[in-house]
């Protein structure tokens, strides 16, 4: 019996040895070059939302209502593939080009939305644009978030009450 189980150990090591030979490595995730993106597009006088992705795949969506009795929050959790989170990052490196504010002055009502890329390694870096101007760099990962957002919107949301954010 004890025979037999150093057997498996051994046949066990050799596959592991057998593969790092032959230039094998396991299945890891790629790192993404971000550890979170944080869409924002408030509305003091209607609905704000706020898209959170993190670079594990962990996707935040949140509406916040102002009304009578203050403001009210609804929130979906859930998760995107490693594909979708590569992709983004991949939207991210155009956005070092734009100024961190947009250079025209807004008219009142008007929306400023912002992206904050929060790196792995580094300063956070915010871009914000008047909501409705092109702004290819600022479109992109805009588009792309808005996609994930509307995905996990589609189902109930888990949370709706007191809102735990300001918009």
């Amino acid at each position: 019996m004890r025979r037999r189980g150093l057997g498996l150990v051994a046949v066990f090591f050799l596959a592991a040895a057998g593969a790092s030979a032959s230039g094998m490595k396991p299945a890891v995730p790629p790192d993404p070059a971000f550890a979170s993106l944080e869409y924002r597009a408030p509305n003091p006088l209607g609905r704000s939302r706020v898209v959170m992705l993190h670079g594990d795949g962990r996707l935040v969506v949140m509406d916040i209502t102002r009304s009578g009795t203050g403001l009210r929050e609804q929130r979906w959790t859930s998760r995107v593939e490693d594909a979708d989170v590569m992709a983004m990052a991949q939207t991210l490196g155009a956005l070092d080009a734009l100024p961190e504010r947009p250079s025209r002055t807004g008219i009142p009502g008007e929306t400023l939305v912002e992206l904050r890329v929060t790196p792995v390694r580094g300063a956070v870096r915010r871009r914000s644009k008047w909501l409705g101007d092109p702004v290819p760099a600022f479109d992109a990962p805009e588009a792309r978030l808005s996609a994930l957002a509307r995905r996990a919107v589609a189902s109930p949301p888990d949370y709706e009450g007191p809102s735990t954010q300001t918009p």
